[in-house]
């Protein structure tokens, strides 16, 4: 029953998501994460950010792109 909800979540967002992405853009898979970030001793650390993160693939630049969106605005907040 979580797995089904969580699907709806991402289906909705990503519904949302057509609406601010490039156009040359397709998103490819799609997923609720959160963002940690290593310190230069390695340890994890959590970056206060849950975002959806999509691995896109922009036939503009012909590449592919993993983008995390930030879920309440849905601004982009990181991209590599």
């Amino acid at each position: 029953m979580q797995v089904d909800l969580l699907q709806m979540a991402v289906t909705s967002l990503e519904k949302m998501m057509v609406k601010i992405k490039p156009l040359t853009s397709t998103a490819m898979k799609s997923a609720v994460v959160a963002l940690y970030t290593a310190d230069p001793q390695g340890k994890l650390r959590y970056s206060n950010l849950i975002g959806l993160l999509q691995i896109d693939m922009d036939r503009q630049y012909k590449s592919k792109f993993l983008r995390i969106y930030e879920l309440e605005s849905l601004a982009l907040v990181f991209e590599v």
